[in-house]
């Protein structure tokens, strides 16, 4: 087993350097980008220390603003936590889950939204975190593990310049290598177990326990190198760097890293981000605005000119309340002639191109004037359309990969309850209640009221051909869209009112049937004796 764990540690150290020699030129663009978009992210090539100014190339601070304004939108959209933004739901059984299991669904997704927002778990913190990396450098990595102390999911927002990955055959990240720093206080807490080398050993009988070293956690597919390290699908591996001393095997059911890519150039695995697009006018824009600061300043303070040397030695400085004195001519100022109002017009369009390029969800045109209701809908389908391919890709990367990882990990840690019937936890899907999911749906739900408002005129006409609808399931379907599923009744419940509805009209039309009949014979009876009296 020793010399298992020493081949693979080996094999391990040989794909980290693999992966991170060919990461060279993304790493300078992802320099670039920090330090226009996000100075306080993360350090790829230039290593700041610690506090540091981060702000030396920032003349203008356009390119922050827009990567908080956008993760913002990206987090309210996708996941506000303000309310239960997804519930779990079966593939195969959805349409045949008796109402036990749906109350039991909903009241597990209750569990997991409680689990992940625990003060304890950061799920808040750690995904509004990916939101900014997603948009400035096209990728976010999530670790989610469980926080054994607290009895609770854990998740870390991970430094990219930390982590190198790879693809499966599908394009699906299934490996991941982090190089990252710890000190020999956590080394000793975390690995108490580890057979640490000589050089620690000392360092923790000198006391020098904040000394840090390279640790290497890596996470691979169990079937790629030995399937004789973890009987998992997934087999991770914590070592020491610098001599390769391996200090915990272990394994995971699921790849616990959520991988999201903005978007993918042909043949790369790291993603492209707005901010990539949008730096050539980021930096053009600080250019031009640390060049109109200079011309401001020149012309509130311009250069003096002066006849001789010994007329500038014979005028004050000029200061605020100041005076000279001069014989001749006085001292001119240099004009520089700068066109301000032409380069504060470039620097305008610039700053709009930049916005653009962050604005995920607009309404255009609707500030100033009145909108009718159809015209507002109409705006805000648009936007959720051109939304709809990157809350696609964010669902299916990052949220699915959170959601289902976290459930399975409360069930491991039995904080799910057993089910009332026997299901195949693999069929375990999301259904999100998110705003940009609510919206996506609402468009279905218009469609729903314009084909209804079509068939009013022919109804009128001829209000037997409502039997060619299915009004229980349109309605029923109207009711999930709006997010309220809880205010229908079971539709076994709804059968069977109807049935006993029907039951009581027949009875009664019984009762009246009776009643009619006989006051038609009474009738016949008057009849019959007014005759034999006459």
């Amino acid at each position: 087993m020793a010399r298992d764990t020493t081949k693979v540690a080996e094999w391990v150290l040989e794909k980290y350097e693999k992966l991170s020699s060919g990461r060279k030129n993304y790493e300078t663009l992802c320099q670039d980008v920090t330090e226009y978009f996000a100075p306080n992210r993360d350090d790829f090539i230039q290593k700041q220390p610690i506090g540091a100014n981060r702000l030396k190339r920032v003349y203008h601070p356009i390119g922050v603003e827009c990567v908080e304004k956008a993760a913002a939108d990206l987090y309210g959209l996708l996941t506000d936590p303000s309310g239960n933004w997804f519930e779990y739901a079966f593939d195969s059984l959805q349409y045949q889950m008796s109402p036990s299991m749906i109350v039991w669904l909903r009241r597990q997704s209750e569990v997991v939204f409680e689990k992940m927002y625990a003060s304890r778990a950061r799920a808040a913190e750690a995904i509004a975190r990916t939101y900014y990396d997603d948009l400035t450098y096209g990728t976010s990595i999530l670790y989610i593990s469980w926080n054994r102390r607290d009895n609770c999911p854990l998740y870390q927002n991970l430094r990219l310049s930390e982590c190198f990955f790879s693809e499966d055959e599908a394009g699906r990240p299934d490996t991941l290598i982090r190089l990252f720093e710890m000190d020999v206080k956590s080394i000793k807490r975390i690995y108490p177990a580890a057979v640490l080398p000589d050089n620690i050993k000392k360092e923790i009988e000198k006391n020098e326990t904040s000394k840090k070293h390279e640790i290497i956690h890596a996470v691979f597919p169990n079937d790629e190198y030995s399937q004789s390290l973890s009987k998992k699908p997934f087999v991770s591996m914590i070592m020491l760097k610098e001599d390769k001393t391996v200090l915990e095997v272990s394994g995971y059911d699921e790849f616990p890293f959520a991988i999201t890519r903005w978007e993918t150039a042909p043949g790369e695995v790291w993603g492209r981000s707005r901010a990539m697009t949008a730096l050539p006018d980021v930096k053009s824009l600080q250019l031009m605005t640390k060049e109109m600061l200079e011309s401001a300043q020149l012309a509130n303070r311009p250069m003096m000119f002066f006849k001789s040397e010994e007329q500038k030695l014979s005028v004050p400085v000029i200061r605020p309340g100041g005076y000279g004195v001069y014989e001749e001519e006085p001292p001119v100022p240099f004009n520089a002639g700068n066109n301000y109002r032409a380069a504060l017009e470039v620097i305008q369009n610039i700053e709009e191109r930049v916005r653009h390029e962050f604005a995920l969800y607009k309404i255009n045109d609707l500030q100033g004037t009145h909108r009718t209701r159809e015209e507002i809908l109409q705006r805000i389908l648009e936007g959720t359309r051109l939304l709809g391919p990157i809350a696609g890709r964010q669902m299916a990367e990052k949220l699915d990969v959170i959601l289902l990882r976290t459930f399975n990990l409360c069930v491991r840690h039995g904080a799910i309850e057993p089910p009332p019937e026997d299901v195949p936890f693999f069929d375990l899907k999301v259904v999100y209640n998110s705003p940009i999911a609510k919206m996506m749906k609402f468009e279905r739900a218009s469609r729903y009221e314009q084909a209804f408002g079509s068939m009013a005129p022919f109804l009128q006409v001829n209000p037997q051909a409502i039997d060619n609808l299915d009004t229980d399931a349109v309605l029923r379907e109207i009711a999930q869209i709006f997010g309220v599923p809880e205010l229908l009744k079971p539709y076994e419940e709804v059968i069977q009112q109807r049935q006993i509805a029907a039951q009581q009209a027949a009875q009664a039309q019984n009762v009246q049937d009776a009643g009619n009949a006989l006051t038609l014979q009474n009738m016949q009876n008057q009849v019959l004796q007014g005759g034999g009296n006459g």
